[in-house]
């Protein structure tokens, strides 16, 4: 309801709506649709999030992780400036290689953004692309997954592909 997810509403591409039988409606199991969802659903203030990776942080280095990887594939712009902030301020400690997805690579580049920007406590990685058989069918299709490799390849990038369903895997 949240999200405005009715029974009229149709699918996305690459996503799956579960709907009850009969009538249509939503079951609330929905895959695929982060992206969507990313948008409509409200954020949890950002002083709340700002202890929630403050507490994190202190528990990964009490178990000697002093580096990690946040691969969300919806991380865009916004969210570097969130882990750009929180460094500065001391609230993350550990270092983090950052993957944007791949819908956020024009952004970037707008922003004066390369491979590996950034520094020693807060660096760009790989460009993240979801890989997907949700809907019975690969998402993104063949053409569109090797169109978007080849272009991050194109600007330097790494691709970093995830892929769960053994089809979307081979």
């Amino acid at each position: 309801r949240i999200a405005g997810i009715t029974a009229e509403t149709s699918e996305p591409p690459g996503a799956v709506i579960e709907r009850e039988i009969p009538g249509g409606e939503p079951s609330g199991l929905l895959f695929g649709l982060e992206y969507v969802l990313d948008d409509q659903l409200p954020s949890p203030p950002p002083e709340e999030l700002e202890r929630a990776a403050r507490l994190a942080s202190q528990r990964l280095l009490s178990l000697g992780l002093t580096s990690l990887q946040d691969a969300s594939a919806n991380n865009r712009l916004a969210h570097w400036r969130t882990f750009k902030q929180w460094q500065e301020r001391g609230v993350l400690k550990s270092r983090v290689a950052f993957m944007a997805g791949m819908a956020a690579l024009e952004e970037l580049q707008q922003e004066g953004f390369s491979p590996r920007y950034g520094d020693d406590w807060l660096r760009l990685g790989p460009v993240k692309i979801m890989l997907d058989m949700a809907t019975g069918r690969l998402y993104p299709k063949q053409e569109e997954l090797e169109s978007d490799v080849l272009a991050a390849h194109g600007l330097g990038y790494q691709v970093a592909i995830h892929a769960l369903e053994e089809e979307a895997v081979s």
